[in-house]
C-alpha cells in the first residue's frame, strides 16, 4: 500500500473523530445548559397549578407553598426551587416576604437560602407568584433547618409558612 494513502486514511479517520467528538460535547452541554436548576421544569404549568390550589383552596388562604408537607430535602452543592404565592384578600397594599432560620442545626443558615426576599404591591383580590431558591454549598455539614416564610402587608405581618429544610 501506498504510504501516501495511508496517511489520507489516517488524517480522514482523525477528521471523522474530531467531528463526533465535537457534536457530543455540544450534545451534552445544550442538555447541561438546558436542564432546570430548580424543582420547577415548567413555570407556567407551575403557576397554573397554584391559580387552581387558590381557586379550589378556602376563601381565606393567603399564602400557598409549592412543597409538599412543607418538608425539602436539598443535597449539598446543588439549588433548589420553591413556588408560592400571595394572595391579597383586603384592599390594595404593599406585600413583602422574606424566608429567615428559626431554628435548627445548621452553621450559618441564612447563607443556605440564596433568593428569599422581595416585594411587590398587590391589589385588591390580585396575586403574586415568587420563588424561594435554597443553595447549599459543597463542604457544608449534613443539617436540618426549619425557615419561616413570612408575608407582611403594608408593614404588618400577613401570613407565614414554615418549611423543614435538610441538608444532605
Amino acid at each position: 500500500m501506498d504510504p501516501f494513502k495511508k496517511e489520507k486514511r489516517i488524517a480522514l479517520l482523525k477528521k471523522i473523530v474530531f467531528i463526533i467528538a465535537m457534536i457530543l460535547i455540544a450534545y451534552f452541554l445544550i442538555n447541561f445548559f438546558s436542564m432546570s436548576r430548580y424543582n420547577i421544569k415548567n413555570l407556567a404549568e407551575i403557576k397554573s397549578s397554584l391559580e387552581k390550589s387558590i381557586n379550589l383552596s378556602e376563601e381565606n388562604q393567603k399564602l400557598i407553598v409549592n412543597l409538599e408537607n412543607n418538608k425539602l430535602k436539598v443535597k449539598r452543592g446543588e439549588s433548589f426551587g420553591i413556588a408560592f404565592v400571595i394572595k391579597n384578600l383586603g384592599m390594595e397594599g404593599n406585600f413583602s416576604y422574606s424566608v429567615t432560620a428559626k431554628e435548627g442545626d445548621c452553621q450559618n443558615p441564612e447563607k443556605i437560602v440564596t433568593a428569599g426576599s422581595g416585594s411587590t404591591k398587590l391589589m385588591e383580590n390580585s396575586t403574586y407568584f415568587g420563588l424561594i431558591i435554597f443553595e447549599p454549598v459543597k463542604d457544608m455539614s449534613r443539617c436540618t433547618e426549619i425557615f419561616k416564610l413570612r408575608v407582611e402587608k403594608d408593614g404588618i405581618e400577613y401570613e407565614e409558612s414554615i418549611l423543614n429544610v435538610t441538608i444532605s
